[in-house]
């Protein structure tokens, strides 16, 4: 905060001057206002994955802790992961950017649904994308999950990027 002194002189219609001292404050900008741009890069392992059949995105590889300073923090998630059956069936799975806040359940965002058919062990690299933002300021887990994956799921080589800015506005909803 600063402060500052003025003086100023009034000039009363009988001529007379009339000196007035006043003092002033100024707020300074809180700390907390960030200076719009990227503020941080993550990359995410997310080599030989495990496999979640469950109905929940649940994460693979470790989740980044990201500090949401305001609604307008954004986290750019950008993964690939390689999917092969195991058997040479068809393969079912979903694979999503996604947050939780503390210790609550992984939220997704966009995401893709793998399905295709292919000879056991071959290889398809299927990525993702999304951003996750417009939530209210405090630390998130931000990566990727996966969910609904079929039984004769198996996972390759895979890594993600998360990407936090800070826009000067906020960015959609998610």
């Amino acid at each position: 905060m600063s402060k500052a002194r003025a003086t100023a002189t009034i000039i009363a219609s009988a001529g007379v001057a009339v000196a007035l001292t006043a003092t002033s404050f100024a707020i300074a900008s809180p700390a907390t206002t960030p200076t719009p741009g990227v503020v941080k890069l993550y990359n995410i392992n997310l080599e030989s994955a495990p496999v979640h059949n469950g109905i929940h995105p649940s994460f693979i590889g470790t989740p980044v802790s990201v500090n949401f300073v305001n609604r307008k923090t954004t986290a750019l998630v950008v993964a690939t992961l390689d999917y092969y059956s195991t058997d040479g069936n068809q393969l079912d799975a979903d694979l999503a950017p996604c947050y939780s806040k503390g210790t609550g359940a992984a939220k997704a965002t966009t995401r893709v649904e793998p399905n295709f058919y292919s000879s056991a062990s071959s290889y398809f690299a299927q990525t993702v994308s999304g951003a996750i933002g417009n939530l209210p300021a405090g630390t998130y887990h931000v990566g990727v999950c996966t969910w609904y994956e079929s039984a004769n799921v198996g996972h390759g080589h895979g890594t993600a990027t998360v990407e936090v800015v800070q826009a000067q506005a906020v960015l959609g909803s998610v």
